[in-house]
């Protein structure tokens, strides 16, 4: 399998010398910073079943969008990342009705801690968005209602235009990888 990730031009090096580096859960609770929308991991993009959207494009894009916005003069960097080919890896699909099911179960259990967790984080764009489900992922993790996947995936709609707009219909299909040591390989994409 692979996916890919977008990043500004800077970073690729680095994350191809030394891999790359997130905080769990833990951490970013205790440093009060929000969670992204599908918890911890490295954030890629991936081929869907519609085969509309691009992955490597999609990467590039939110590159630009979003990692480079306060540096538009310089340039965006896209890493195609392998994962093995093995039946080891657990992998936790939230397109899956049933996963879904159990994850709006959970929310209703857990919707106070959720609140709890989100009034003190730090007041950035990323809390601005308010987008809780990944306080939800990860307590539901931590509370063994989903084993602790090494990766995840779900369609999610990304905003790419000059609009920062949001829609209930997805653009592409994120994979977020929570274990690093399921990377195969990873090389520059050029541009």
């Amino acid at each position: 399998m692979e996916s890919f990730h977008g990043t500004t031009a800077q970073c690729v090096e680095p994350i191809l010398r030394n891999n790359f580096k997130f905080d769990d859960f833990i951490k970013m609770n205790r440093n009060n910073k929000m969670i992204c929308d599908l918890g911890c991991g490295v954030y890629t993009f991936c081929e869907d079943e519609y085969g509309i959207s691009s992955p490597d494009k999609m990467a590039r894009e939110y590159a630009e969008n979003y990692r480079n916005q306060f540096t538009k003069d310089k340039p965006c960097g896209v890493i195609k990342v392998s994962i093995k080919d093995t039946d080891d890896i657990l992998v936790l699909n939230f397109d899956d009705p049933n996963n879904n099911k159990r994850l709006r179960k959970a929310r209703q259990n857990l919707q106070q801690r959720i609140d709890n967790i989100y009034k003190k984080v730090q007041n950035n764009g990323a809390k601005r968005r308010a987008n809780l489900d990944g306080i939800l992922i990860e307590l539901a993790i931590n509370k063994n209602i989903f084993e602790n996947p090494d990766i995840l995936y779900k369609e999610t709609y990304t905003s790419l235009g000059e609009v920062k707009d949001i829609s209930s219909f997805p653009n592409g299909r994120e994979l977020v990888i929570r274990n690093l040591n399921v990377i195969d390989g990873k090389v520059k994409v050029q541009s």
